[in-house]
């Protein structure tokens, strides 16, 4: 922990000056989440969340993301910075166990896959809910291209997840994320096409491989609607991250509005593979802040 908390500091110190401008902006938002489905495996989760997100800078971007979590599933489900990913099974089909297996078998004929096991076995199977600290994940992003007056605007972003969620309670994995990625936006006269392409780093634990996958995101924004609602959808996907859980793919629905005291709200129904069944997030803004891409498809 002491290693994590020194690396943290660290980020924060090289990329706060950085993330100064002529006229400083700054922006607090509390977001609250909820996501529930099998994710590609044979167990269902459920897993609900409280985030406090710090923005600090405009051409130069600072973002601190960290809250708490709770979840009650028999698989392990771990925050990436595309989506919701598998990390371990506790039941097998037909009765048999999986990777860390409990011996509670699924019904006859069940075909969904389990997770392999690795050199060492997964956490405790969670049978009741289990609350703790999240993941603290870090992002900076620079603006190449444009302004919130241009057409079109490019940023490019480096982002890092910090291992501070227990992973015994399989809130997390207690290892390093990466992410490299770019996004992207063009105004049309009615409507901002937006997108963006990633690359995950994505740390192994003990007891599953997780693969490093491309994640990649395009959808389209309103014009404010009676000057002050403004409504995205978008569809968004990666490749498998866990071997057997099959790639993810979700469509995604978001309304916001504008003023100094802005709220959103933000829903998602996977489209198969390892995607969540559903998931909803909620969130009010406080504070300076300029356009931004992303903000349609909230992290």
């Amino acid at each position: 922990m002491p290693k994590v908390i020194a690396s943290a500091a660290l980020v924060i110190m090289w990329g706060w000056p950085l993330a100064g401008s002529a006229t400083p902006v700054g922006q607090i938002t509390v977001l609250a989440g909820q996501a529930s489905g099998d994710y590609g495996t044979d167990s269902d989760t459920e897993r609900q969340s409280a985030t406090v997100r710090l923005v600090y800078g405009d051409k130069t971007r600072l973002r601190l993301d960290l809250g708490m979590v709770r979840a009650n599933s028999d698989v392990g489900v771990t925050q990436t910075p595309f989506g919701l990913v598998p990390t371990q099974t506790r039941k097998g089909p037909q009765g048999s166990t999986g990777a860390g297996g409990n011996g509670q078998g699924s019904s006859p004929g069940a075909t969904a896959p389990t997770l392999p096991a690795g050199p060492s076995s997964p956490p405790s199977a969670v049978t009741d809910w289990a609350t703790g600290p999240g993941d603290l994940r870090l992002t900076l992003s620079q603006r190449l291209l444009g302004d919130g007056a241009s057409l079109f605007r490019l940023d490019a972003e480096i982002g890092a997840k910090l291992p501070t969620a227990d992973e015994q309670d399989g809130l997390g994995t207690g290892e390093w994320d990466y992410r490299l990625g770019a996004a992207a936006q063009y105004r049309f006269w009615s409507v901002t096409a937006f997108g963006g392409l990633g690359w995950n780093a994505l740390g192994d634990p003990d007891w599953v491989e997780l693969r490093d996958v491309l994640d990649v995101y395009a959808g389209v924004e309103s014009q404010p609607l009676a000057e002050r609602i403004i409504v995205s959808g978008w569809l968004e996907g990666n490749e498998e991250v866990v071997a057997g859980t099959g790639s993810r793919s979700a469509l995604g629905l978001g309304i916001r509005s504008t003023g100094k005291v802005r709220w959103r709200a933000q829903f998602s129904a996977g489209l198969g593979g390892s995607a969540e069944d559903f998931s909803a997030l909620l969130g009010v803004s406080f504070g300076v802040s300029t356009p931004t891409i992303g903000s349609r498809k909230v992290g």
